[in-house]
């Protein structure tokens, strides 16, 4: 009967102290520099659009995969410029407010530039004249993982008021120059 009283006080004692405060869930790396140049090796985004026309709401969600791509990305300083350029191709899949899923193709091209300014692991972007925060989940001499996330609201001319909410994540690898 001792044993069994005993038990759950050993359990508890074995949980208690087995746990840390201490422990750093989140391992990541940014011992690396952000300047240089990068070649696009993943790219994943997803996202909602909104939509308001009088009384009437609505909205559909949408996510994509890169593929095939030939994308370079750059991260100059003095002046802190940034680009991303080049051709890829994209699978796009769009959820309508019915719930039905469409798969869209692309043969697209990135042509994007701006300029940039970072604390931390956080980069404050202006890019083609959108706001844009960027994150950065890992960052070595040879490997860039970020997120950017995009939130733009506009009127159309029938007066519908949207609102699109995007994530992109890109895994990158640096171009020896």
């Amino acid at each position: 009967m001792k044993t069994l009283i005993k038990l759950p006080f050993i359990i508890i004692f074995i949980l208690v102290t087995s746990c840390s405060k201490d422990v750093d869930i989140e391992s990541n790396d940014f011992t690396g520099k952000l300047e240089g140049t990068w070649k696009v090796e993943i790219y994943e985004y997803e996202g909602t659009t909104s939509s308001i026309l009088q009384n009437d709401v609505w909205s559909t969600s949408f996510y994509g995969i890169g593929w095939n791509m030939d994308l370079t990305m750059v991260f100059a300083e003095d002046p802190n410029e940034y680009s991303l350029t080049g051709p890829y191709f994209v699978d796009h899949f769009l959820t309508n407010r019915d719930g039905v899923e469409y798969l869209y193709f692309g043969d697209l091209e990135y042509d994007q530039s701006g300029i940039w300014e970072r604390e931390g692991n956080q980069i404050d972007a202006l890019i083609n004249n959108i706001n844009k925060r960027i994150f950065i989940s890992e960052l070595t001499d040879s490997r860039l993982i970020i997120t950017i996330n995009t939130n733009v609201s506009e009127t159309e001319q029938d007066a519908t008021e949207t609102t699109t909410q995007r994530k992109d994540i890109y895994t990158l690898e640096r171009i020896n120059e």
